[in-house]
């Protein structure tokens, strides 16, 4: 079957979509339109002093349950929209864990479809399509039908993006289903395009190019710039399906400039892509290679991993046939680098898994065949012992070399295989620190353009307001300022550099308190002077900053405790809670990696829990 790679379609309009709370089914209080004018005009873009707009607000509104919650999803759509996922998550997990809240109830549906929001953002699509698929059933419990077909319409990308079109097409056709019923003209022709797309990847030839046509006419009547560009798109699979490869060049052509256009960066990914499969396929070599650069060059632009992984293979390909063997090679490897990255990027561990697997079955064949080589001679050798003893010393001789040199060969590939293992190790810490890049890119720089824009509309200004801007413009390089810190602490906190390990940890403890959450105690005996390598503090400090972390996000706990110790030169750490507390067959890869990251520096860790009777979590090391 024929493979696309075409990205998620998860965009932030179809999020807002499915959070606009009608006051009319907002349960518990009511909320008048002041309190909904009020919190509607306090977040606007470029949600100058948001924190403190919202610590402002919730004061105002602690007493009414419904207002409340429509505080909470609009200052959790801020939180996600400037790139604060962690803060928007533990905002939405405090909020549907309080005493009272119903469950069952379309505030829950929204947070639900946030906390979707936020796991596909962090390429988490197993936790997106779980919370989608709760969103779904509390919207159609309260006939919110457009709501239900979007998220169908989320999950519907989702799954087209991890290649899986049956789960795409059953999704698709429940979102095209839904919208049509609200006779919605901006999303349907695009659900309907994407319904196509996945049909025609099953086989499903006619149904896909009549779906694809609709989709086309539809978004044309109603001059939907949107659902026309990805009509296009479907339209140009289909020709691929049947091999009509100038249809299908020509559709992938006029799509690529309305989708860039419309700034549809995944539309036009997607179109790239396939145009240069296209190409490849009507054997124009040269044209594919063109037109592969151009796209590659846009698609690592946006980090698209998994298109830059397909164009480098096609890429190869076509000098592959063109007899350029150093090139084919050259661009086989890149796509092999981008494959071990984020090709299918929920996948990635299995993937990797799989890369390592080919890696070793082609060493094997390596051995075996130098084994095989090995007999060969020594069949050679016997067969030179039996026509005369005279050249017996000379055949052992040969025989002794042959197997010394093959052994050192042996040696050099199992040397070969540790150093790629080790090679994937690295690649997983680069893959981090662009994370990294990529948080200090997506806050901090947008911040700062948004003061510059700020600082260069001053002299514009009547005299009377130019005070206040300086003011906002300040308050605005100051948020700034704290969030370069608060990265920088994320990163290497300046206590635990500093001053040790106990102060770190003080410190986070702290900030967690000052949520307001639960409450946690640091309970230490060391000593004054005591101090570790600045290696093994950071190791500790990290994996006590996560299992504080988790007994945040998952105990449901109203106190907690890390309690500090040393006994005949070992250092003790606990971490206890009094929260829900979990079965041993519930611990999870993350348990897992604390222990792996302790022996790292000759420590252990043991964690006891039983369910409703919290957790105790030990860390020892030897001193």
């Amino acid at each position: 079957m024929k493979k696309i790679y075409l990205l998620s379609l998860v965009v932030l309009a179809l999020m807002q979509s499915c959070n606009k709370p009608d006051p009319k089914q907002i349960t518990g209080n009511v909320i008048n339109n002041k309190d909904s004018v009020r919190i509607a005009g306090a977040f606007v873009p470029p949600f100058t002093n948001a924190d403190s707009i919202y610590t402002l607000l919730e004061r105002d509104f602690n007493k009414n349950e419904a207002v409340l919650d429509l505080l909470n999803l609009s200052y959790a759509k801020v939180l996600i929209m400037t790139g604060r996922l962690d803060k928007a998550d533990t905002l939405i997990t405090f909020a549907t864990s309080r005493s009272g809240f119903d469950t069952g109830s379309i505030e829950n549906a929204r947070y639900a479809n946030l906390q979707a929001a936020i796991k596909a953002y962090k390429q988490d699509q197993e936790g997106a399509i779980s919370y989608y698929k709760k969103a779904i059933q509390l919207f159609e419990k309260h006939n919110d039908r457009k709501s239900a077909a979007s998220v169908n319409f989320n999950i519907a990308n989702i799954f087209l993006s991890r290649l899986n079109y049956p789960m795409a097409y059953q999704y698709s056709a429940e979102a095209t289903r839904g919208f049509k019923a609200i006779n919605d003209t901006l999303y349907y022709p695009v659900a309907l395009a994407v319904k196509a797309v996945s049909a025609s990847i099953l086989g499903k030839k006619e149904e896909a190019k009549t779906l694809a046509q609709e989709a086309e006419q539809t978004s044309t009547r109603y001059k939907n710039p949107l659902g026309i560009a990805m009509s296009g798109y479907a339209l140009g699979e289909v020709a691929m399906y049947d091999k009509q490869y100038d249809t299908a060049i020509s559709r992938f052509q006029n799509v690529i400039p309305l989708a860039q256009q419309l700034q549809q960066v995944t539309i036009t990914a997607a179109a790239y892509t396939s145009l240069v499969k296209a190409y490849l396929e009507k054997k124009e070599y040269d044209l594919t290679i063109a037109e592969g650069k151009k796209a590659i060059e846009f698609s690592e632009k946006f980090r698209y991993k998994d298109v830059s992984y397909a164009l480098n293979r096609y890429i190869s390909q076509a000098y592959q046939q063109k007899g350029d063997e150093h090139s084919a090679l050259q661009y086989i490897r890149r796509a092999d680098e981008h494959f071990r990255d984020e090709v299918v990027s929920n996948d990635r561990r299995v993937m990797g898994e799989l890369l390592v697997q080919y890696e070793t079955e082609k060493k094997d064949k390596q051995l075996a065949e130098q084994k095989l080589e090995i007999q060969e001679k020594s069949a050679a050798i016997r067969n030179w012992l039996i026509a005369g003893g005279l050249l017996l010393l000379g055949s052992i001789f040969y025989l002794y070399q042959s197997r010394k040199n093959q052994k050192q060969k042996l040696a050099l590939l199992t040397q070969e295989n540790e150093n790629a293992v080790l090679k994937a190790i690295m690649n997983s810490e680069e893959r981090e620190r662009r994370n990294i890049s990529s948080t200090l890119h997506d806050s901090v720089a947008a911040k700062l353009g948004a003061a510059k824009m700020s600082l260069q509309s001053i002299p514009f200004l009547a005299e009377e307001i130019k005070n206040e801007q300086l003011e906002k413009t300040a308050q605005l390089i100051s948020n700034i300022h704290a969030d370069v810190r608060s990265i920088a602490h994320n990163l290497l906190p300046v206590t635990l550099e500093k001053v040790g390990l106990v102060s770190a940890i003080n410190e986070f403890v702290a900030e967690i308190n000052q949520l307001h959450l639960l409450e946690i105690k640091v309970d230490n005996h060391l000593s004054i002077d005591f101090s570790l390598p600045k290696r093994n503090e950071l190791v500790l400090y990290r994996i006590v900053q996560e299992l504080l972390n988790n007994i945040v996000k998952h105990a449901k706990a109203t106190r907690a405790t890390v309690h500090i110790s040393e006994t005949n030169q070992q250092l003790e750490i606990r971490v206890t809670d009094n929260g829900i507390g979990f079965t041993s067959n519930q611990e999870n890869q993350g348990l897992y990696s604390i222990r792996e990251r302790l022996n790292t520096i000759g420590g252990t860790f043991t964690i006891e829990s039983q369910e409703q009777q919290g957790s105790v979590a030990k860390l020892t090391l030897k001193t």
